[in-house]
């Protein structure tokens, strides 16, 4: 999150995530270990969500 932007810190993105505002694919996220993947891949893009405002996609290609 940090590195897309969506948060400005390690603090923040710490804070969102024990409020329970972490979202991949429209999917909470409330392990804070836990790391994107393959199969976070949906037609090569994740979508991030931070709240319910802020949103990322990512597309990546081979």
């Amino acid at each position: 999150f940090l590195q897309t932007g969506l948060c400005k810190s390690k603090g923040e993105a710490r804070r969102l995530q024990a409020q329970g505002g972490v979202y991949v694919n429209d999917e909470r996220i409330d392990n804070p270990d836990y790391n994107l993947g393959e199969a976070d891949l949906q037609d090569g893009e994740i979508l991030l969500r931070a709240g319910k405002k802020r949103y990322h996609r990512l597309i990546l290609e081979n």
